[in-house]
């Protein structure tokens, strides 16, 4: 089994939804918690709640910083 801590900017794109998905389904991967970081984190919060919360999955979701450290992003 291998524990995760899942780091995303969840709701800009599809792609870290999906992901979250196929963590929460995949029967080798366990998370250990979600961290949501990069603009409205409250709502990313929520967003990657209501997914964990329709999966009936449990976890802990903590919100990270608005921007990033340095002041850039880079992509």
């Amino acid at each position: 089994m291998k524990k995760i801590v899942f780091s995303t900017d969840i709701g800009t794109d599809v792609d870290d939804a999906l992901a979250l998905d196929v963590c929460i389904n995949h029967p080798e991967i366990e998370i250990k918690g979600i961290y949501v970081t990069n603009g409205v984190v409250e709502t990313r919060a929520k967003l990657a709640k209501s997914i964990i919360d329709k999966a009936k999955y449990k976890t802990e979701i903590s919100i990270g910083r608005e921007r990033s450290l340095s002041g850039q992003i880079n992509p």
